[in-house]
Formats: structure tokens, C-alpha cells, sequence
């Protein structure tokens, strides 16, 4: 027969089992004022619980409420600093804010915590870019592209980091070598155009625009074909976090 005490702790188990199951319902179901409820509930029982912890901040995040979710995903980092979605998370959630520093800071440590995962790593060349640390940025895409020489994402990131350091010639070199790895990509016509166009170079420029209208009109595309120039496009590099 179980103790009293072995008892009581069975007990308390199943209640807070129930209190997330009851939470996760609600969650699926967008029912977020609910399930916060029953996930606090769970904590007041077990306030240390890392899976409670994040999940409520899935749900106040999913509700609107951004700064309460931050604090439950540091809490939990906090609690466990390997906690990989919790650092996935505050780093988008910070980017969002445009609190880029501190989106930098848990984009590094997720570089640290998945050595093999390369787009953590160009996540972490992106936010130096956004932050104007170009010359980093070009650092941290070099690292990465002596192991990863075909990546196209990596080879798009130098580009568009040269483009905005006034580097046009090492620009011009990227933008060349994705072309040649990818003839179909109609971005990539329009910046090369749009930056020898910076270099006074009209002839090359109009060149290559006219190659890439020509694609983009034999695709029907052109008008997404030109959203992609890079003075339309000076909100910053693009982050994609997965």
C-alpha cells in the first residue's frame, strides 16, 4: 500500500496533468483566456515546470499579449538555457519589437546550441546587417560560406550586405554567381541591374534588366519581379527564423 506521502505527491501530479491537458484543449480550440487560466493553475503546483511555462507563453503570445509572453520564454531560458524553441521564439518575438540587440543575443545562442544548423547561423549574419554592423555581417557570412560554398542563401546575404556597404563590385560578383547557379531566379537580374545602375554603368545596367524582364515576361511575373529591387526592398535583411 502506498504511503500517505507517496500518495499525495501521485495526487498532485494528476492535477496538474489535468490542469495542462484542460489548458491544452482550450489552445487548440483558440480558446487562450481559458487555457491560461488552467496553465497558471498548473504552475501554482509545479512553478518550475518548463513545458507549462512555455506553452502559457504560446498562449498569451497567440492572445496579443507580446510582453507577457517574453517574460514567460525567459523564465523559461532562465530556468534552462539549452531550452531551444524558447530562444527561437524571444528571438523572432524580439525582432518584431525591433529590439534587434536583444534578438541578436538569443540568435547566437541558438547558433551555439545547433552547430549544424546553417540557418541559425545566417540568422545571425542578418541581424548584424539589420543592426548596420555590415562589416560582421560580411564576417559571419564568410565563416559559414567556407563550409557551406553552394548555399544560395548564404551567397544572397553577402550581396545584399555589399549592396548597402557601397561595395558594388563585390556586389556585383554575388548577384553574378547566383545567376549562374540559378538562371530562373528573377530577383537576382533586377539587383544586378539596380547596382551596376549605381555604378553609372547604364549599359549593364539595362542590360541585365531587360534579361530579367524578358524571363519575367516569358513567366508572366514581372510586376513580383519587381518588388524585389533593393531600394524597394531598405527595410533590412530579411530573418527567417524557421
Amino acid at each position: 500500500k502506498p504511503s500517505s506521502a507517496a500518495s499525495d505527491v501521485y495526487k498532485r501530479q494528476r492535477s496538474i496533468d489535468a490542469q495542462n491537458n484542460l489548458a491544452n484543449i482550450f489552445s487548440e480550440q483558440k480558446k487562450f483566456k481559458e487555457a491560461i487560466q488552467h496553465y497558471q493553475l498548473a504552475l501554482k503546483a509545479s512553478p518550475g515546470n518548463i513545458s507549462t511555462l512555455f506553452n502559457l507563453g504560446l498562449a498569451h503570445q497567440e492572445k496579443g499579449d507580446i510582453q507577457t509572453a517574453i517574460e514567460n520564454f525567459m523564465q523559461v531560458v532562465q530556468i534552462d538555457k539549452t531550452y531551444t524553441p524558447a530562444h527561437q521564439r524571444l528571438a523572432n518575438l524580439f525582432l518584431k519589437k525591433k529590439k534587434l540587440i536583444s534578438s541578436l543575443l538569443h540568435l547566437k545562442v541558438l547558433a551555439k546550441l545547433q552547430p549544424e544548423n546553417i540557418q541559425n547561423k545566417i540568422n545571425v549574419a542578418n541581424a548584424f546587417g539589420k543592426l548596420g554592423q555590415h562589416p560582421l555581417a560580411v564576417q559571419a557570412f564568410k565563416a559559414i560560406l567556407n563550409r557551406y560554398p553552394d548555399n544560395e542563401k548564404i551567397h544572397s546575404g553577402l550581396a545584399e550586405t555589399y549592396y548597402r556597404m557601397d561595395d558594388f563590385p563585390h556586389a556585383i560578383e554575388q548577384y553574378r554567381y547566383l545567376i549562374d547557379q540559378n538562371p530562373d531566379d528573377l530577383k537576382n537580374y533586377i539587383q544586378l541591374g539596380w547596382t551596376y545602375y549605381r555604378t553609372n554603368d547604364l549599359s549593364m545596367a539595362s542590360a541585365w534588366t531587360i534579361r530579367g524582364l524578358n524571363k519575367s515576361l516569358n513567366k508572366g511575373s514581372f510586376s513580383t519581379c519587381l518588388l524585389y529591387t533593393s531600394d524597394a526592398a531598405d527595410e533590412g535583411l530579411g530573418v527567417d527564423l524557421g
